[in-house]
């Protein structure tokens, strides 16, 4: 099974100053029994990387990028947050778990009319429970992130996961996959956005798994149920995600005062009454919040709008990035769809934007 993901040029008009390096980050852990463990390992990068010797031609990466020269940036960022890359999870076979590590082939098949190297990374959800992957067996992160992907020459790599699960889906195993296009891009102080690159487009597929061993790693979740519940306005129809709270002096997302990371997730919908699970994650990891909360159920009733107030367990550092995942809405017609925001970068609370 395959999915395509598009992203318009003209949602990111607004782009300025910018300077910014591409950032591969490996770790040497291996996986964790619970997936929101603090010594979670960061994310591995794999992929086959290539360079291009003609010096006048537009870098491949935006690691090779000056800084300081804002026109060249702004290109650079404008084209990682277009076009795309065909993604193909094991042939849409099914996989096989006989209680070690779940092998499979990702092929990647980059747009033609990519003007630039692209990244993608994988993530992978049984039920709505994410699971440590990796790219090359050894290192385990929540994202497998595979780099230099050149424009109209397909890859086939390879992705591994250990399975968990949620405390009481040990009978009920269903395997979510959902890409990431060009997570490769980070940005830095003087340019606070990350376009539409690290941009997800919902769960990609599923694939079936035959089960031949039990799965022996059960996380318990606790669930916040406090959620204020209101007739929604007209205006507020169609919103999810994460309130900005930027204190008016730029795009980055600031800290409390003392170090902590806060804020409100509002909801509303259409026509349909939907079960939505929420989640957070800093730099691609799951985190926890509100004294211990994984994950935040709403059962939204068409024409209302619903928020709850967060606060991160954990103090995230400057120029870290956070975004929340509705992990497991379900369509009108009883299908389930991920839906993630682009991540917000996260500034300390006396950071002052310059321009």
């Amino acid at each position: 099974m395959k999915k395509y993901c598009l992203i318009l040029a003209s949602l990111i008009a607004a782009l300025t100053l910018t300077a910014c390096g591409k950032t591969e980050i490996s770790s040497d852990s291996g996986s964790l029994p619970d997936p929101f463990a603090e010594s979670s390992s960061n994310v591995p990068v794999g992929g086959s990387a290539s360079q291009d010797s003609d010096a006048e031609k537009e870098p491949d990466n935006i690691s090779e990028t000056a800084p300081n020269d804002p026109e060249q940036v702004r290109n650079i960022v404008n084209q990682l947050s277009v076009c795309g890359c065909m993604v193909d999870f094991n042939g849409g076979k099914p996989l096989v778990y006989d209680g070690e590590t779940v092998k499979l082939d990702i092929t990647f098949a980059p747009s033609n009319s990519n003007s630039l190297n692209c990244s993608e990374g994988i993530m992978v959800f049984i039920n709505e429970l994410p699971q440590e992957v990796s790219a090359d067996g050894v290192n385990y992160s929540y994202m497998a992130v595979y780099s230099e992907l050149e424009p109209g020459k397909e890859c086939t790599k390879e992705l591994y996961f250990k399975p968990s699960v949620l405390h009481g889906d040990e009978e009920n195993i269903n395997v979510y996959f959902a890409d990431c296009f060009n997570p490769d891009y980070k940005p830095q102080e003087s340019y606070l956005t990350f376009g539409n690159t690290h941009s997800f487009a919902g769960f990609a597929t599923s694939l079936e798994m035959t089960m031949n061993a039990d799965i022996e790693q059960i996380v318990n979740a606790e669930i916040e149920t406090d959620i204020r519940e209101e007739i929604a306005a007209g205006g507020a129809r169609g919103t999810k995600g994460i309130v900005m709270k930027n204190n008016g002096r730029s795009n980055g997302y600031y800290l409390n005062e003392d170090g902590t990371l806060s804020g409100t997730y509002e909801l509303s919908e259409a026509e349909d009454n939907t079960a939505h699970r929420i989640a957070f994650f800093v730099n691609d990891k799951p985190v926890t919040f509100n004294g211990g909360k994984r994950f935040c159920d709403i059962e939204y009733k068409a024409g209302y709008k619903y928020s709850f107030d967060f606060t991160l367990d954990e103090n995230p550092d400057h120029l870290d990035y956070f975004y929340a995942m509705d992990i497991s809405g379900t369509s009108n017609i009883g299908l389930p769809y991920m839906h993630a925001n682009v991540p917000l970068i996260i500034v300390q609370n006396d950071y002052e934007y310059k321009q």
